[in-house]
Formats: C-alpha cells, structure tokens, sequence
C-alpha cells in the first residue's frame, strides 16, 4: 500500500521528527510504501509552489493519508484540505498536543471516513449526532444561482426540495 504521511515539517521539535521517522520505518518494515515529506520532497523553496505540486503529485498515487496531527503546522492544514479534496481515505495516527474543544479538524479526521451514518461525535453533549453524506456527487448546480453560488448539499436535502 502507498500511504502519504502528513506531519509536520517547517517547525517540527525534535520529539515529532523521532516519532514520524519511527512510523515511517515500521511502515517500511511491514511492506508498504511511504511519501515522507521532509525525506522525499525537497523543502528548499522561495515560494513553497513547488513543495505543494510535489506533495499534490504523490497524495494523488496514494492509497491512504496517515496523520501525524499538529494543529499549529499549515503545511499539515493544507495536506489535509487536498486528502480531503482528493476524497482519500483519512488514517488519524496520533495529535500533538491538545484537540480543541467543540469544532476541530482532529475530529473531523476521525469521522470522515464514516460520513453518511450516524457516528457519536465527542462533545459536552453526548446527545448530539454527525450525519454527513457530502460528495463530488451531492453537487447540485441547479440551486447555486438560489443560493448565491455553488451548492453541496446531502441526497436529504434534495429529498426535502432544498
């Protein structure tokens, strides 16, 4: 399996540097291939342009994105927006420091792949329930004009004729 690990690059403390090099060997070591940014994408650039086309290139070929998470690096904000855009399957591997309460996009890792049922979110709430059902297929251009530009809406949206 090709997986692409997102972790931290720019900024990263040696602590994360160690545990990203030690997932990167056991993933080697148990046969699959690994894009690991600082090892396999030369950091050295006026404008990041060309890091981010590499990075683009190799999530396309990849089977699956690990998460190595650290919320203060945008490199990893941006990996996430392509695996998701990308519509790859999303591996949560371990965050750096603490997630955020309400909202994060550490949770939203941790449910994308099982969007479309119902999954218990972590809140104050234990009430509350994620219903997400969105995809390239939800886009309804016929609403956009409506609703003042695009429109991705859930198949229950259109069934109640929004």
């Amino acid at each position: 399996m090709y997986i692409y690990l997102v972790c931290s690059v720019r900024d990263a403390d040696e602590e994360s540097k160690r545990i990203a090099d030690e997932y990167v060997a056991k993933l080697e070591a148990e046969g699959h291939q690994v894009h690991h940014p600082p090892r396999d994408v030369d950091q050295d650039s006026e404008t990041g342009l060309e890091i981010v086309e590499e990075h683009f290139e190799a999530m396309k070929k990849c089977d699956e994105v690990h998460f190595l998470w650290n919320p203060k690096s945008f490199g990893s904000h941006m990996d996430l927006g392509m695996a998701v855009g990308l519509g790859k399957k999303l591996v949560p591997v371990q965050i750096f420091g603490e997630d955020d309460e309400g909202k994060s996009y550490w949770k939203v890792m941790n449910l994308w792949n099982d969007r479309g049922t119902k999954k218990e979110v972590p809140s104050k709430s234990p009430t509350k329930t994620f219903r997400h059902s969105f995809n390239r297929s939800d886009y309804n251009a016929s609403n956009e004009a409506a609703r003042g530009g695009p429109c991705w809406h859930s198949a229950a949206d259109e069934a109640a004729g929004l």
